[in-house]
């Protein structure tokens, strides 16, 4: 196997799937028939929820700067202050040196 006999640019494939490909007419259904479909548009929800900001998994919180130097080969201690659970909040770490480890799911 040799390859291609001929290439064509991103822009040129892109133009063939254009002629080749039609668009689909948009359709209303109700939620419990949109399994499986793609939404003709954007969606967005008129409130956010939760209404803050939440950790995707557990883990530790700190201020940047409390890494400055770090590396494998010479790492960082922190002393863990605090910790922030769902549906309660941690204030810090405040200081250098600090961290506070947080939960999935809390603010």
């Amino acid at each position: 196997m040799k390859g291609f006999r001929e290439r064509a640019s991103v822009e040129e494939a892109l133009a063939v799937l254009e002629r080749r490909v039609a668009h689909l007419d948009a359709e209303s259904v109700s939620v419990t028939a949109a399994a499986g479909r793609v939404a003709a548009a954007d969606i967005a929800a008129a409130v956010d929820v939760p209404h803050f900001a939440r950790a995707a998994m557990d883990g530790y919180a700190l201020a940047g700067e409390s890494t400055f130097g770090a590396s494998s080969y010479a790492p960082v201690e922190v002393r863990v202050v605090g910790s922030s659970m769902p549906g309660r909040a941690f204030t810090g770490p405040g200081a250098r040196g600090e961290a506070g480890s947080i939960a999935a799911g809390a603010p």
